[in-house]
């Protein structure tokens, strides 16, 4: 096993309580790149495949919302380096805000994106002044909410994100990997049932409308998957390609799917 793979499976092995806003910091600190947000061990090449999948994913999640997303207002929570608020303005969102935990990495934020705005909030917590108030159209965690480990903690943050949206009609999108609800074995890592959600969105009358599996190929670690990563000229398109064709079939249970909730049937939403 290399030394890569060991340092990102570390928190799992060194048998200490799971400390997010460590962890975090200290995988943000490195870089902003798209290696501190992704998927461990792979290289950047590899997350740049990634990331383009998440952006289909979302793509086809908010499908039956997108004349909406024109002018709309996004929240973004748990932005990291800061990837998907360009995504949402070239969607047509006219306002969009970040916010993160890790303190560094809004700052960096804040100084390279002033067209954006950018605020400190751990949503696990009571909201801070910048939140206290507001609402927005849509609220994204993405790759967010199976990291909050503590199930009282997860409630909170998913209430706090709840609140977020908009009254009359605001939107929720965030993405987990339920097939995994038996593999909890990272301590950075606590899957989810879609039930476990609606338990909570259903206090805030917002109902679970649509869900698309993400990946086949992408965001796994494997033997093979490892082997692969040797000729990433040769296989991340083809990787791609076929995640791209053969995603939305569900073949690998396993995958993350992307969520997106409504407040109530609010403009006819579709399943």
């Amino acid at each position: 096993m290399s030394s890569t793979v060991r340092e990102s499976m570390a928190g799992r092995l060194d048998g200490q309580p799971f400390d997010a806003s460590k962890y975090w910091a200290k995988r943000l600190h490195r870089s902003a790149s798209l290696e501190a947000t992704g998927t461990l061990p792979f290289d950047g090449r590899y997350q740049q495949w990634l990331y383009r999948l998440k952006e289909a994913a979302i793509h086809r999640a908010l499908r039956p919302w997108r004349d909406r997303l024109r002018g709309a207002s996004v929240l973004n929570v748990g932005c990291g380096g800061g990837y998907f608020e360009p995504f949402f303005a070239a969607c047509g969102a006219s306002q969009l805000m970040g916010v993160d935990f890790v303190a560094s990495a809004v700052e960096r934020l804040q100084a390279d994106r002033p067209e954006f705005e950018y605020a400190v909030a751990d949503l696990s917590q009571p909201l801070p002044p910048s939140l206290v108030g507001r609402s927005f159209d849509l609220v994204t965690a993405i790759d967010v909410l199976y990291h909050i480990v503590d199930d009282n903690l997860f409630a909170r943050a998913l209430e706090n994100l709840c609140s977020l949206c908009r009254p009359d009609g605001g939107m929720l999108l965030w993405t987990d990997a339920p097939g995994r609800v038996t593999e909890q074995n990272a301590t950075h890592c606590r899957y989810r049932e879609p039930a476990d959600y609606s338990r909570i969105l259903a206090k805030r009358e917002l109902s679970l409308a649509r869900s698309t599996p993400m990946y086949c190929c992408f965001d796994v670690y494997t033997s093979w998957s490892e082997r692969f990563a040797r000729y990433p000229r040769l296989t991340y398109r083809a990787m791609y390609a076929f995640d791209r064709l053969f995603a939305t079939r569900n073949w690998r249970r396993t995958t993350n799917h992307c969520f997106v909730a409504v407040h109530g049937q609010t403009g006819g939403m579709p399943r």
